[in-house]
């Protein structure tokens, strides 16, 4: 017989070993399958005095926007690289959006870490 499954792409480059079982009956061959990163880059910006963080647009290996639900994080760090705050949202139409309010974030230097499809990006700024 033939068994069919629908696997999701993962968001890194990884190396998966896939093996079909059958209860009590049988076992596959282990299948070892390849994956390239989908995403090699994505570019940040900011706008207003940098409290509003862009990511994207995030375009997969075929330059089209990247599916709905990627997630993003963003790692907040003071000037002396204490964490302060960490912040996870998803891409909608290739982009994702963080707000840094100054009700949280007095003005100042930050370092910040984006991670996103297995890309870090490490980034100072000063918000004001």
């Amino acid at each position: 017989g033939i068994a069919n499954a629908k696997l999701l792409h993962p968001v890194k480059e990884e190396r998966w070993q896939i093996t079909a079982y059958i209860t009590g009956v049988a076992k596959s061959n282990t299948l070892t399958i390849d994956f390239k990163a989908a995403v090699k880059d994505y570019p940040v910006t900011f706008s207003d005095e940098n409290r509003t963080l862009f990511v994207g647009p995030i375009k997969s290996f075929m330059n089209q926007n990247i599916p709905d639900g990627l997630e993003v994080q963003l790692l907040i760090y003071n000037s002396q690289n204490k964490l302060l705050e960490t912040k996870i949202t998803t891409s909608r139409n290739g982009m994702a959006k963080f707000e840094l309010s100054p009700d949280f974030f007095a003005n100042g230097h930050y370092n910040l870490k984006i991670n996103s499809a297995g890309i870090s990006k490490n980034i100072t700024v000063d918000l004001k």
